[in-house]
């Protein structure tokens, strides 16, 4: 087990931390008994490496700055770093091996597999488990998810009909092509619209049409606001190029498939600039919106790490565990979990987790084109 350092973090520690995730996983110092242990394996030797690197060293950032901050009630917090290689079907034994140990919670396992057969291991040996960064499904008590797993399907849905019920009077319309994929993204849109009290309008076209002037045309006689585009690139750019060309002020949406340079080159700068893309939160957007986040990822940046998404969700994992284990007079795995209901304050905003084990904080956000570069919407 590897200590964190009680005092402040500066970049002479986080060259220290560094080192220590390359070199010393294996060289564990023995934590106090009154220790709070926390597991944090997370994929080092291969491909997924850098991730691992990451995850590593913003874990031990995040949880030295809880220690020199007086620990948990006066206790310290440990990690207990593993290198998970991130196979297919789970590396079995490191999971046990980490469901045998004393910590009282694991954080990690980013890759949706392994958190899928550790989940079950961690629930019967009462650990909390957060599948930081896994994006996987994991119905159990005390295994949770950040961020949330949710179908993309689902959550174009919902930021699309969030966003059109902002605006009063909206008419809407679903244009599709007939692949299966577009199919459901738009069946699932259509159903959502109308359980929000919205008309719609859906439109179909057949893979390969060129020329949407008519297509245009009727929307624009049936006064149509708002258009949803299920449809691959190609096709998509041709859409929103003659939509907006009849229609200047239309907003149009699209699924993450067009999130491409070949979209705003395709469809010109004007029509891609009235496109929102629905597209999963990166570490971009999570240091764009979150000062505390772009400060760590600074950080990280300083010795070389490469901050990611997994290392920024697990940062605040621990930040939210230990708030949590505050917040318990005794901190139990069951209490904690208990306690991780209730929004905590992390370096990703206040975050807390559903009765599903689902995080608060969004998966799915919207993007926007500027001058032909995708970038998240405020």
């Amino acid at each position: 087990m590897a200590r964190l350092p009680r005092g402040p973090v500066g970049s002479r520690t986080l060259l220290g931390l560094s080192f220590l995730v390359h070199l010393a996983l294996g060289l564990s110092a023995r934590a106090a008994a009154d220790d709070i242990v926390i597991a944090v394996p997370a994929p080092l030797g291969n491909a997924r490496g850098g991730i691992g690197l990451s995850v590593h060293t913003a874990a031990g950032i995040a949880a030295a700055e809880i220690n020199a901050a007086g620990g948990i009630n006066g206790r310290q917090l440990v990690l207990d770093l593993h290198d998970d290689p991130c196979v297919s079907g789970g590396n079995v034994a490191l999971i046990r091996a980490v469901a045998a140990s004393r910590a009282v919670a694991v954080i990690g396992h980013a890759c949706a597999p392994s958190a899928t057969v550790a989940a079950p291991i961690y629930h019967a040996a009462g650990k909390v488990f957060v599948a930081a960064g896994a994006r996987t499904r994991l119905d159990l008590p005390r295994a949770l998810r950040l961020p949330a797993r949710e179908p993309q399907a689902d959550m174009l849905a919902r930021a699309i009909v969030a966003d059109v019920i902002t605006q009063p009077g909206s008419r809407i319309a679903i244009v599709r092509d007939k692949t299966q994929l577009n199919i459901a993204l738009a069946t699932a849109l259509e159903a959502a619209l109308k359980a929000s009290g919205q008309s719609v309008t859906v439109e179909t076209f057949t893979g390969g049409d060129k020329d949407f002037t008519a297509l245009a045309r009727r929307l624009a006689a049936a006064d149509i606001s708002h258009v949803a585009v299920m449809a691959f690139t190609v096709e998509a750019a041709l859409i929103a190029a003659d939509i907006v060309r009849v229609r200047p002020d239309i907003r149009l949406y699209g699924p993450d498939q067009i999130a491409t340079p070949d979209f705003p080159a395709l469809a010109g700068t004007a029509a891609a600039a009235r496109v929102r893309v629905v597209l999963p939160v990166t570490a971009a957007v999570y240091t764009a919106r979150h000062a505390d986040a772009a400060t760590l990822a600074a950080r990280l940046t300083a010795v070389d790490v490469t901050p990611s998404a997994e290392a920024l969700e697990t940062a605040a994992s621990i930040q939210a565990f230990a708030a949590a284990a505050r917040a318990t007079a005794e901190p139990t795995a069951e209490r904690i979990s208990a306690e991780l209901r209730t929004p905590r304050a992390t370096l990703l905003g206040p975050l807390a987790f559903d009765a599903q084990g689902n995080a608060s904080l969004p998966a799915w956000i919207m993007h926007h084109w500027r001058d032909g570069v995708l970038q998240p919407m405020p």
